[in-house]
């Protein structure tokens, strides 16, 4: 019953759900852009990447900023400043004002070489949302049936095509993750000792890390071509439902 449901959910509800989160993620950053950011990870907004080390919520300041612009040839564009402000633009973006920093730019001429660039002040134009077109392409905000329509448009076998049947494949499988547990979860019980509680919660937890670690690494080969993406989505239920029916095989023997 539960697979049955999570089937329905990973193929409407959940895009839907994204697609409500990114526009209520939107909202929140025109009130105060710095929601968007986290300290001392990368956080990504369109070509840019962004690291901040400090920052004050209140007065909107950030500390040890380090930005990379992503180029279409060679290495990136490296900028830093020791600190800066985050401000909104009318437009729909956020402006970050650096101040006291530098500009590390590849040279076009040398490779490994870059030109350095002071500044007092510095602002750049970070994009908040995207528009309508580059959202589409967002798998996660398409439901099941934008899915199947987007892949008819796309070429066999070419990289969009595969990541679109990986996705509409994975959500199938990961439905029948529950059944799947139940199958093996309960011929690992029966086999546990009574009253044995940690050896059954540490049992519980392998399992799900190998169930995961499997679909990860499927995904991942699912997307690069190596096998059809139908087969790869299903091959960690495959392997679940195959040591499931290996153990209850072993115990009817018994």
């Amino acid at each position: 019953i539960l697979s049955f449901f999570l089937l329905i959910f990973n193929m409407h509800v959940v895009p839907k759900a994204t697609r409500t989160f990114m526009d209520m993620q939107y909202r929140v950053a025109q009130k105060s852009p710095l929601a968007l950011f986290s300290a001392g990870v990368m956080n990504h907004f369109g070509e840019y990447k962004v690291i901040v080390e400090k920052m004050d919520r209140k007065k909107k300041n950030l500390a040890g900023i380090t930005i990379y612009k992503m180029n279409l040839a060679g290495s990136p564009t490296r900028i830093l400043a020791p600190q800066g402000e985050l401000n909104p633009l009318p437009g729909g973006d956020m402006a970050l004002e650096l101040a006291n920093g530098t500009v590390h730019q590849p040279n076009p001429e040398k490779d490994n070489e870059y030109i350095i660039t002071r500044f007092n002040r510095f602002t750049i134009r970070i994009p908040l949302k995207e528009n309508n077109a580059s959202r589409m392409n967002s798998l996660r905000e398409m439901t099941y049936g934008e899915l199947r329509i987007k892949r008819i448009l796309e070429k066999k076998g070419s990289p969009e095509a595969l990541e679109i049947d990986t996705e509409s494949n994975l959500r199938i499988a990961a439905a029948f993750a529950p059944l799947l547990f139940i199958i093996l979860g309960t011929a690992l019980g029966i086999q546990l000792k009574k009253g044995n509680r940690a050896v059954g919660f540490g049992m519980s937890i392998v399992v799900i890390l190998v169930y995961y670690g499997l679909m990860v690494f499927s995904i991942s080969l699912s997307t690069q071509g190596a096998l059809p993406p139908i087969l790869l989505s299903w091959i960690p239920n495959l392997i679940m439902l195959g040591a499931g029916l290996a153990l209850w095989q072993r115990l009817a023997q018994r």
